[in-house]
């Protein structure tokens, strides 16, 4: 026999990720073994079933591999277990192409009749699809066993039990259609062709491309994203643009896969790639996945680091001896400086205008000040208050200076200068941006420059909705012009549809779109379905935190790993105390840091403050301590400028946005006596 074509699917992804590491690495070797020729009698291939479709492999003499074999040569690997699970998984699928699409299915047969048991309404109500065809229904490749059971559903909960159990494609458009989406047929796959070799559904057939690539893919089986990108992501990562583009969309909706495989895509057509953020927590774990995304070859043409780490650097090339000073210091020496400079301000006020004016555009002289347009700002200023406004802040300029410091802003906007101007190199042909909505107009102003040469090749990803850092901008007011470029990203890969949508209950309907305008949240949806999260208000707080280690105690004996949960807090000391309640219940923890290797300790559960949980992913996540006096913080609520306050009680709410969103199946909020006021929604939901 011929060498074998090969694909794989989720499911067979998902069983290997349940092996053990030696008997993953057997697995590699079978398939090498199996690409070069399926017939060699090591492989041991038996036809299951009694047709020519549905077969098994012999991995060793305890672990079998099931198979599909499609027209010709082509396999696709859909399940891999030891000896006797593996074939009572075959037992109750059946596996066949669709007669309308000609899709591969892999359908449950035992779950048909479950199914209809569950479904079956209650309540009078009009099923949902009862407006659509038949026919119709069926050209968007729903199984015939499963019609019956779709043409009874009444509900969105119904309609969420089902898509847990028919193919992922399927899933999705039933989900837009109850959304009142136009739905077209996807386009049938002829009988004559492999199902895997079709680019649109790369997503649900990754096709091996020799023993290198398998080897890739099959060394982190849990992270899927590196194998099967979805093909709204695909287009994003392999598009050709006229100028920069910004992708966007809920937590959880795959925009740092597309800009980790956007990188891979540049460095794979020769470019120098720069993936860049803010925070450097963030960059630890850019990198880590950029390692497990890329070829050794590919990885060196790609450079993770902080923008500020960048534009430093590039201040240097003009400026050597320059170095930040942070926003408290300058901030205290603008409070000196504000009675002197500005008598008739309270110095408060003058810090919030440098916050909210000066610093949030970046206004570098007099000239620039006078004239902008201070949009938001309640207290009007005449132009010799704008004047003394501006001479404290040059005061407090001039007093960093003494000791050789600068603010990051001012960093920036040499920087931005040196490169413009041609003083400083440009070191990258392509710049990638993660977590967009952190960055200041000063360091987007940077960035732009940094890509100069190639406005094309400059991607922008983020999610307004988790902005814990920033003050906000407008992409066009910097240079960034991206109409016609912007797009959002609304199926989540990450967490069950009950968590996506208490999140959103916390955040509201809609967040602003990063370029002066509005970004709803509707038609945001996850295929997955679990539990609905627990809120659970507890007398004190030593109670609550005796709750909180029940859980993890839970989660720890239904066999989730240490290292797939998470537990956060809004303070250090809150961290601290229920790290300590853990530990008094036998449950070791790594607290998280700036320093914390990513994939140390899988002996450990995850313990930090909300901020550290940003760019993480957990099974399971307990958010604690999330009552009135400690969220929002009490510093949010005394600032003094209604303005700043207001911005400073949105971080709060996005902060928990933040930590609720990085729960995959299942979620627990905590709190002790009153709950925070940024629940009220989603405990007016709740049964009394």
């Amino acid at each position: 026999m011929a060498a074998a074509a090969l694909a794989i699917t989720e499911s067979f992804n998902d069983s290997l990720a349940n092996l053990q590491p030696a008997e993953q690495a057997q697995a590699l070797v079978f398939f090498n073994q199996f690409q070069r020729d399926p017939s060699q009698p090591g492989i041991s291939l038996e036809r299951l079933k009694g047709d020519d479709t549905l077969w098994s492999g012999r991995v060793t003499q305890d672990l079998r591999v099931i198979l599909y074999r499609d027209v010709s040569n082509h396999w696709i690997a859909l399940y891999v277990d030891h000896h006797d699970a593996a074939y009572r998984w075959a037992e109750r699928r059946s596996a066949a192409r669709h007669p309308k699409t000609g899709v591969i299915q892999v359908v449950e047969t035992e779950v048909r009749t479950e199914t209809k048991t569950v479904v079956v309404p209650r309540v009078v109500q009009a099923p949902l699809f009862a407006h659509h065809g038949g026919d119709y229904l069926f050209s968007l490749g729903v199984p015939e066993a499963v019609m019956p059971v779709l043409l009874e559903v009444r509900t969105e909960e119904e309609l969420l039990e089902l898509v847990e159990h028919v193919p992922r494609d399927v899933g999705e458009r039933l989900l837009r259609l109850a959304d009142g989406e136009v739905v077209v047929p996807p386009l049938p796959v002829p009988a004559d062709e492999p199902v895997a070799a079709r680019d649109d559904l790369r997503y649900l057939f990754y096709v091996v491309e020799g023993e290198d690539d398998l080897a890739r893919v099959l060394r982190a089986p849990l992270e899927k994203w590196i194998t099967f990108l979805h093909p709204s992501q695909r287009a994003l990562v392999e598009g050709a643009y006229s100028g920069p583009v910004k992708v966007s969309g809920a937590a959880g909706t795959g925009k740092t896969v597309v800009a980790l495989h956007r990188a891979r895509h540049l460095a794979g057509l020769g470019h120098r790639v720069l993936v860049t953020t803010y925070v450097t927590t963030l960059v630890k774990h850019l990198s880590w996945k950029a390692d497990l995304l890329c070829s050794p070859q590919e990885r060196t043409r790609i450079r993770v680091s902080t923008v500020l780490s960048e534009a430093l650097a590039a201040a240097k090339q003009v400026a050597p001896t320059v170095a930040p000073g942070d926003d408290t210091r300058f901030e205290a020496a603008l409070r000196r400086a504000a009675p002197t400079a500005a008598p008739g301000l309270e110095p408060g006020f003058v810090v919030s205008e440098w916050h909210n004016v000066i610093d949030r555009h970046a206004v570098a002289d007099w000239e620039h000040y006078r004239a902008i347009a201070r949009v938001g700002r309640e207290r009007p200023l005449r132009v010799e208050e704008r004047r003394q406004v501006w001479e404290a802040v040059e005061a407090a300029r001039r007093d960093l200076e003494k000791d050789g410091l600068v603010t990051w802003t001012d960093i920036c906007g040499l920087a931005a200068a040196a490169l413009a101007e041609g003083q400083a190199p440009r070191p990258y042909d392509a710049v990638i941006v993660d977590e967009l909505q952190d960055l200041t107009a000063a360091q987007l102003a940077f960035v732009r420059e940094l890509a100069g040469g190639h406005p094309e090749h400059l991607m922008l990803v983020g999610d307004a909705g988790q902005r814990i850092y920033s003050r906000g901008f407008s992409l066009a007011s910097v240079g960034l012009p991206v109409r016609g470029r912007a797009h959002i990203l609304r199926l989540n890969y990450r967490s069950t549809n009950e968590i996506q949508r208490a999140a959103e209950r916390v955040i509201g309907g809609e967040v602003d779109d990063m370029d002066d305008g509005r970004e709803s949240r509707k038609g945001v949806r996850s295929l997955f379905h679990g539990p609905e999260p627990e809120l659970a208000g507890l007398d004190d707080a030593e109670a609550e935190r005796r709750h909180v280690a029940a859980r993890v105690r839970g989660w720890l004996a239904a066999g989730i790993e240490p290292a797939a949960i998470g537990v956060f807090a809004r303070t250090n000391d809150e961290v601290s105390a229920v790290g300590a309640a853990l530990a008094d219940h036998g449950i070791r923890c790594l607290s998280l840091t700036s320093k914390t290797p990513v994939d140390g300790s899988p002996d450990r559960i995850r313990l930090g403050t909300m901020h550290r949980a940003k760019g993480l992913e957990f099974k399971a996540v307990a958010v604690a301590g999330c009552r009135a006096d400690l969220l929002p913080a009490p510093k949010a609520l005394r600032v003094e400028e209604a303005v700043d306050r207001e911005a400073a009680l949105a971080g709060e709410r996005q902060l928990l946005y933040v930590a609720m969103t990085r729960a995959r199946d299942e979620l627990v909020v905590t709190w002790s006596a009153e709950p925070s006021p940024f629940l009220a929604a989603l405990l007016a939901e709740r049964p009394a």
